[in-house]
């Protein structure tokens, strides 16, 4: 190869080479690019993030303080549940009281049902009796008039 052919090629070469140079800064220049816009697609997501810790803290809070309030509420729950069983236990004696009561009471009626049959059956045999005294005590006022 000759001078003027290997000046040839170098001038390809360094054409070529010039060519993948502004291919390069081109690339490079787009990158550049690509990497400034995450940058601000970053600190745009920064302050969302920021904003979304915020509220999400608020929410929490708000949480944190629903949760106090309605601790407050299942403990006044429990207690007023404690005191229902204390009721329901009391009516539950009262129940059983009024049961022993009722057939106590079942016992006098049936005990007082028997009394009347047989104050019933005396009233009856006296009324017999105050029969049998009026026909005697009429035969006997008769007997006499004669």
């Amino acid at each position: 190869m000759d001078i003027d052919e290997r000046i040839a090629a170098l001038t390809m070469n360094l054409e070529l080479m010039s060519r993948d140079r502004e291919d390069d800064n081109k690339r490079l220049y787009e990158q550049g690019r690509q990497i400034q816009a995450l940058f601000l697609r970053a600190e745009k997501d920064g302050e969302f993030i920021g904003k979304f810790i915020k509220e999400m803290s608020e929410s929490v809070k708000e949480l944190t303080e629903s949760v106090k309030e309605d601790r407050g509420y299942i403990r006044a729950l429990a207690e007023s549940v404690k005191e229902d069983r204390g009721f329901i236990r009391a009516l539950a004696e009262s129940r059983t009281k009024d049961g022993e009561f009722i057939r106590e009471l079942a016992g006098s009626v049936k005990e007082l049902a028997e009394n009347v049959k047989k104050d019933s059956e005396n009233i009856r045999a006296l009324a017999r009796i105050a029969e049998i005294h009026e026909r005697r005590l009429t035969g006997m006022e008769g007997t006499r008039a004669e």
